[in-house]
């Protein structure tokens, strides 16, 4: 009797797990989005990272440059002062290509927010793509009273002989 139960109960579980379908999680990324939480100094991811990953890879970087990491993280910026801040990088696994987006972070929650032209875009408000060599990856500055990303050691401008010997691209999109 006990294994006829267990039988019965398994072919019932099976059958109504076979009817149910997983729906595709999309994201506005024009939108905002709540990323991550933080609970006792540890950040908890929000998001469906792989889901998040085919919009920006949809919606950013298009088919030729797939990315395949993402990470949300803490950092200390250089410059000016050394100040913390959120962002979420994604990279691809190969080429040296790295996406971020700096995050807001308010109450406890880690987000990225609606760009808004009638305040002044800030660097909360765009992608950040870097592509290039191994020293060709996002670093953040705060210089000015402001956070400012840069692809290079310096957030200056190279001659054109260190950018034949160091190639480095830098990319800015804006989604609106």
């Amino acid at each position: 009797m006990k294994i006829t139960a267990f039988l019965l109960l398994f072919s019932v579980s099976f059958l109504c797990g076979g009817f149910t379908t997983t729906e595709e999680v999309t994201y506005d990324l024009s939108k905002k989005i709540t990323i991550a939480e933080i609970d006792n100094g540890n950040l908890e991811v929000l998001i469906d990272t792989k889901a998040f990953l085919n919009t920006v890879n949809k919606e950013i970087q298009g088919k030729d440059s797939q990315l395949h990491k993402i990470g949300i993280k803490k950092g200390t910026s250089l410059g000016d002062e050394q100040r913390e801040f959120f962002y979420i990088i994604m990279s691809s696994g190969e080429k040296n290509i790295h996406v971020v987006r700096l995050l807001h972070s308010r109450n406890g929650k880690v987000f990225m927010k609606t760009a808004s032209g009638l305040r002044g875009f800030t660097s909360y408000d765009f992608f950040i793509g870097c592509e290039g060599n191994e020293n060709c990856y996002p670093r953040m500055f705060y210089l000015d009273g402001k956070f400012t990303w840069s692809c290079r050691e310096k957030p200056v401008c190279v001659s054109d002989e260190e950018a034949a010997r160091n190639p480095c691209m830098s990319s800015t999109t804006l989604v609106d």
